[in-house]
C-alpha cells in the first residue's frame, strides 16, 4: 500500500493576517489504498477545505467506535493525538489559524472545539459553505489561496479583538517554550488563577497549563 503520488503547494498570508493565519497549504495525494496517519497535539487550529471524497477522524473518545466521517472541517486545539485518514485519494486546502485568530474568525468559545473535529458548517455557517464552494470552483492553487485570504480578511473586518491579557500571556508561554510559570503570569496580569483559566478556555480552548505542556511537547 505505497504512495502513488503526492503534491504540495504553499500560499503566503497577507501581512495584516500575521497574528491570525500561520500558513496556507494545498495538498493532493493518491495511494494504492486507504491511509491513516497520526496527528500530534498542536497549538494551532486547522481548517480543512476538502476538494475530494472526505476524511475519517478519530480522537481518543472514539476508541472502540467508528471514526467521524467528514468533508470540510475545523479541528480545535488538542492535548492528545488524533487519527486522520482517507480512502486512497485526498485533495484539500488547509488553513492553519493561531488560537487567537481562530477565536476571532469563528466567533465562539474555543472550549466548544477543544479536542474535537467538526464540520465546517457547524462553526462557520454560510461563510464556510460558500468558501468551500468557491475554493472548489477556483482554477489553481494561487487562485484558491488568494480567495481564502481575501475572505478571511473580509470576515475579520468586523470581528471583535481578543482578550489582550490572553494574547500577552500566550505570547509569553510560546516564546518561553512552555516554561513560563502560569501563576506568575496571572499575578502580572492581576488576575486570579480561576479567571486566567476561564479566559483561556474561552479564547484558546484549553487551560494555560495544558497549553504550556503542548508547547513543551
Amino acid at each position: 500500500m505505497g504512495r502513488v503520488s503526492a503534491t504540495f503547494a504553499a500560499g503566503t498570508p497577507h501581512p495584516s493576517l500575521r497574528d491570525v493565519v500561520l500558513r496556507y497549504e494545498g495538498y493532493a495525494e493518491r495511494t494504492a489504498g486507504p491511509v491513516t496517519f497520526r496527528e500530534l497535539p498542536c497549538t494551532f487550529v486547522p481548517v480543512i477545505i476538502d476538494l475530494d471524497a472526505g476524511w475519517t477522524v478519530a480522537h481518543r473518545q472514539h476508541a472502540g467506535s467508528a471514526p467521524l466521517r467528514l468533508g470540510s472541517f475545523v479541528a480545535g486545539i488538542t492535548d492528545g493525538p488524533a487519527l486522520v485518514g482517507h480512502g486512497g485519494s485526498a485533495h484539500c486546502l488547509q488553513v492553519d489559524l493561531t488560537p487567537l485568530g481562530a477565536r476571532r474568525l469563528i466567533g465562539m468559545p474555543m472550549s466548544e472545539l477543544a479536542n474535537q473535529t467538526v464540520p465546517i458548517d457547524d462553526v462557520l455557517g454560510r461563510f464556510g459553505r460558500e468558501l468551500v464552494q468557491r475554493v472548489g470552483e477556483a482554477p489553481d492553487w494561487p487562485a484558491r489561496f488568494a480567495l481564502v485570504d481575501a475572505a478571511i480578511r473580509a470576515r475579520l473586518a468586523d470581528a471583535a479583538p481578543v482578550d489582550a491579557g490572553v494574547e500577552w500571556s500566550l505570547h509569553r508561554i510560546t516564546t518561553s517554550g512552555g516554561a513560563a510559570a502560569i501563576g506568575d503570569l496571572a499575578g502580572e496580569l492581576g488576575w486570579s488563577h480561576r479567571r486566567l483559566i476561564a479566559r483561556y478556555r474561552d479564547v484558546v480552548g484549553l487551560p494555560p497549563k495544558l497549553v504550556a505542556r503542548i508547547v513543551r511537547f
